[in-house]
């Protein structure tokens, strides 16, 4: 009673769509949730570490997804792709990005965090102190 049917058919959007219309309250997801969300309503948006599941692992590891890029094997610019991520991998890069973006957090130990929202810093806390952090592949493997 406490799910909404047809609960897997739909795209993480389609289902925050129950959230915004508020016909849930609460949904098992990640950032960027607040992304669909009116500024104005933001305030009203929370999280918490998934519960515990196992007492030997606890609350402490979380599922931090962090994007990265990639180059392929044989590209027509060697030297450009290799330049291009080594700056995408820079605090600048990401800074930008998150200008843009403000569901997210920098994953750049120098990310500028100054001007991060409430959902922000709490997700740079959470993910900061976790004792081990899994990526998507680990959770779909």
């Amino acid at each position: 009673p406490y799910h909404q049917t047809d609960a897997l058919g739909r795209t993480w959007q389609e289902a925050t769509q129950s959230l915004l219309r508020k016909e849930s309250g609460m949904y098992v997801h990640g950032l960027p949730l607040g992304q669909q969300f009116p500024d104005a309503e933001r305030d009203d948006l929370d999280f918490f570490p998934f519960p515990e599941v196992d007492p030997a692992i606890g609350t402490d590891a979380v599922e931090a997804p962090i994007d990265g890029f990639m180059m392929a094997a044989r590209p027509r610019d060697e030297d450009g792709a290799k330049e291009l991520l080594r700056y995408l991998g820079t605090a600048e890069a990401g800074n930008a990005y998150l200008e843009v973006d403000p569901n997210n957090i920098g994953a750049h130990d120098d990310a500028d965090t100054a001007g991060y929202n409430a959902l922000q810093k709490k997700s740079q806390e959470l993910v900061s102190n976790a004792k081990s952090i899994s990526q998507y592949l680990d959770r779909d493997t």
